[in-house]
Parts: structure tokens; sequence; C-alpha cells
């Protein structure tokens, strides 16, 4: 789905949008579970930088202020997608059908 959208159906547009959504939400929950794991090994002090907010922003080219508060969110979501492994595969489900909800917001 690369190029001129306007030929594009609009419900496909929404779905589109929406399932990348999806992928971008995971891969953002991913990324602060291994956020969290980082920091504890501190691991980014092999680098010797003042803190895993610094090696963020020196490694991934995040603002130090965004890094700051991944660092400090991570280890929530570091839970959160721990509680996941229980219940992963209900919430994946859940997360499949709720494009067809037009209560949900999916739908035409």
């Amino acid at each position: 789905m690369d190029g001129d959208y306007s030929a594009i159906l609009t419900p496909e547009l929404v779905a589109e949008i929406t399932t990348l959504a999806g992928h971008l939400n995971a891969a953002n929950a991913r990324f602060l579970a291994l956020i969290a794991e980082l920091d504890r090994r501190r691991g980014w002090t092999e680098w010797g930088v003042k803190s895993l907010a610094h090696w963020l922003n020196w490694k991934c080219g995040i603002s130090l202020g965004a890094a700051r508060e991944k660092v400090r969110v991570a280890p929530g979501a570091d839970r959160v997608a721990q509680g996941r492994g229980r219940h992963g595969r209900r919430s994946a489900q859940l997360l499949q059908g709720a494009g067809d909800d037009p209560g949900r917001g999916g739908g035409q």
C-alpha cells in the first residue's frame, strides 16, 4: 500500500490505518520492555554515557526529554508485557475483532 492512496476505498483505508496503529503499538510495547531490561542490566554503562536516557538519545536519535519519559514508563510497560504472556492470546483475539465493532471506532 505505497504511493497514491486516493483510489483506495475509505473502509480499506480505515482498516489499513487501524492495522498499522496496532503494529506500531505492539512495537512500542516491545521497545519499552527492551529498554526496561537494558536498564535492569545497566547495559548502557558500557558506553560511558551519563544515563540510559542519554544512551537512547545517542544510539536511537530520541530527544533527551522523550528518552527520559521512555525510561520512566518502561518498567510499568514491561510489567504489562509480562502480563500479556498469560493473557496474550485472548487479548490478541479481542484486538483482531475490534475493527469490526462500530461501537469501538471500527467498521464504517
